[in-house]
């Protein structure tokens, strides 16, 4: 259905952005900033962040589902925990206890996105939001 031709969809643009974003992000950072700190950085960023944007698609794609449907209420309950129960402490726990520092918080977000994308999907194919009155 729309959902399945929309990850589809996501997968492939994503695809394309995430090995442009891990190939030329340097050349990119080196744009707005000649800080050697700042570029090294926005490296780091780039080649941890772009696994997390399949993720981030499907979770999104799967939040609209619902939405669309009707359901705008779980919609946002399932973004909006998802950011502030899981993400969020993600990133504070890898950022603070695992020593990896300033990378805990790109790993974070990327983990929190697809824990976001496990929540979207088990939502649309659970049909909780058949519920849903329109």
């Amino acid at each position: 259905g729309y959902h399945t031709a929309g990850m589809k969809l996501v997968a492939m643009i994503v695809a394309v952005m995430g090995v442009m974003a891990y190939s030329i992000g340097p050349w990119f950072a080196g744009l707005y900033s000649h800080d050697p700190v700042v570029i090294a950085e926005t490296q780091r960023y780039l080649h941890v962040s772009v696994f997390g944007y399949l993720f981030f698609g499907i979770g999104i794609i799967s939040a609209r589902v619902i939405s669309g449907a009707g359901a705008a209420y779980l919609s946002l309950a399932i973004v909006a925990g998802s950011i502030v129960l899981l993400q969020l402490p993600l990133v504070y726990i890898f950022s603070h206890f695992t020593g990896w520092n300033q990378n805990g918080i790109w790993i974070g977000a990327a983990s929190g996105y697809a824990l976001f994308a496990l929540i979207g999907l088990y939502a649309v194919r659970s049909k909780i939001w058949m519920t849903a009155k329109v």
